[in-house]
């Protein structure tokens, strides 16, 4: 291993150190909570529409227009759902979507909080680091969906910007999907770094480094 790539591989040991910190000092939840207040409290008091299907969620998810965290958010932070039914509401309106952030991890925060209990919605973080000319390098990335089981099959599908995809059998495999990693096809386009699952009121169920167990309480 050169050089190079053994201070990338210890910069990344360093990422999973803080990754897990945030997570067990509740870091994550309580950076949501403080944001929500500072910047999003006007719209608290919206109602949430619901219980909704994961197809019917996504539908209304598609109504509206990614955009990204900058450093008002602390370049990552879970924004409210009212603030995400506040955009679709004056979409739905025919009003242009209001300017504000509405990144992978707000389409998240709203999508599990009104698709119906009975899919097990939960909220699913994945971060890797990108696999370039077959090296990792120092740069990593993330993206959070809203990972759902279906009732008829058991097989388990995520939402969110990307859209409604699936079916996976389990959460290593909704893992290594969002990292552009294919085990079937053995395609790898991303090294995993860390994960974590949350409930919908941001209540750390599980986390860990690298992919998700085969096996994952509360999904599997």
């Amino acid at each position: 291993m050169r050089v190079k790539e053994r201070i990338a591989s210890a910069w990344h040991g360093i990422l999973q150190v803080l990754m897990s910190a945030v997570h067990v000092l509740r870091i994550y939840p309580a950076w949501a909570r403080t944001y929500r207040w500072i910047r999003q409290r006007r719209y608290k008091h919206l109602e949430l529409p619901g219980p909704m299907s994961p197809r019917e969620a996504q539908d209304r998810m598609n109504k509206v227009k990614w955009q990204k965290d900058t450093w008002r958010e602390a370049w990552d932070s879970v924004g409210a759902p009212q603030w995400v039914q506040h955009c679709m509401n004056e979409i739905e309106l025919g009003n242009p979507q209001p300017e504000g952030a509405l990144d992978c991890d707000d389409f998240t925060s709203w999508s599990v909080n009104v698709i119906d209990p009975a899919y097990e919605p939960y909220f699913f973080g994945q971060g890797w680091a990108p696999i370039v000319d077959g090296k990792v390098g120092f740069k990593t990335t993330g993206h959070a969906v809203c990972v759902v089981r279906m009732p008829d099959s058991g097989k388990l599908w995520h939402c969110g910007n990307w859209g409604l995809l699936g079916p996976f059998d389990t959460l290593r495999d909704v893992g290594n999907h969002i990292c552009g990693n294919s085990v079937e096809r053995n395609i790898k386009r991303g090294e995993p770094l860390a994960w974590c699952l949350y409930t919908h009121d941001m209540k750390l169920v599980k986390k860990g480094n690298g992919l998700p167990p085969q096996s994952t309480p509360g999904l599997m």
